[in-house]
């Protein structure tokens, strides 16, 4: 095991250097001792696209994927063998399968982002940016934290995101990040303290305050769940999610008639904006 890490050390090295020949020889011989070793799988592939050994890297990939079917990165590495290899619509879909099982690949956002900006999708192509300059703002080592949490190795993230709060108390991306750590094991407490706090530091974030109120109802406290979808509403009155969050928490305290009307003026605002971007489309064709 010692040996396989230090050759995961070397291999990392490599690849970092552009030696690719030779950070693959490390990883093959982590891989004779142990054939589904999840990293070596990983950096082989990384290697062989590299190298332009397309084949090989889709083998490493495709059995890294028989025990990791949910691992983001390496949906994101199909992305880019496809995209080197030509196949740029294949491409795409991997790059959103990448970010929807783990948001913090920034990689595969600004391939999206620049595909839709060239197809004229602009709603597309504003929700990428958005993540984008989220994702830019946040220090690296906040990005591999993430990265690591949504691979499942909650106890090396968890102990990454204490040692960086250590130095950096009021980071609310931090914060947010030793939340969800938090909410995984099921300390729920916990993570409520965290969010509570990481609001009053960024009161005006709202994808922060959300997942509070979420943490909030999931503690069945209704009444303070109410509160800050409320306050959210207020904040973002255009924010047709924030709504449907107010309709739902209506609904679970009971009074159904003004959830009903609530998600019908909801429907009423999507058929508008579909109308809309219908009709934008059509001048496009004139």
């Amino acid at each position: 095991m010692t040996e396989d890490k230090l050759n995961i050390e070397r291999a990392t090295k490599a690849i970092k250097d552009s030696r690719f020949v030779e950070a693959l020889s490390f990883l093959e011989s982590n891989l004779a001792k142990d054939p589904y070793h999840k990293d070596s799988l990983y950096f082989a592939a990384v290697s062989s696209r590299y190298l332009k050994n397309y084949k090989d890297s889709q083998k490493y990939l495709e059995r890294l994927l028989t025990i990791t079917p949910d691992m983001g990165r390496a949906y994101q590495e199909l992305g880019h063998l496809n995209r080197d290899s030509g196949n740029i619509e294949r491409a795409v879909t991997h790059y959103r399968q990448a970010c929807e099982l783990n948001p913090a690949l920034l990689s595969s956002w600004k391939f999206l982002f620049e595909y839709f900006k060239k197809n004229n999708n602009i709603p597309a192509a504003e929700h990428a940016l958005e993540h984008i300059n989220k994702l830019q703002s946040v220090p690296s080592v906040l990005l591999y934290i993430n990265q690591i949490l949504n691979e499942g190795k909650l106890g090396i993230a968890e102990s990454k995101c204490r040692e960086f709060l250590k130095k950096n108390p009021t980071n609310t991306y931090a914060m947010s990040l030793l939340s969800d750590i938090a909410n995984r094991f099921g300390y729920f407490d916990d993570a409520e303290l965290l969010l509570k706090n990481a609001v009053k530091f960024s009161p005006n974030d709202g994808e922060l305050r959300m997942k509070y109120a979420l943490i909030l109802r999931k503690k069945q406290k209704f009444a303070k769940t109410m509160e800050q979808v409320n306050i959210l509403c207020d904040q973002f009155p255009e924010n047709l999610s924030y709504q449907a969050q107010k309709a739902s928490e209506i609904m679970q305290n009971g009074d159904h008639k003004e959830a009903i009307n609530l998600f019908n003026n909801i429907l009423k605002k999507i058929h508008i904006i579909l109308v809309l971007l219908l009709q934008k489309d059509m001048l496009k064709k004139l």
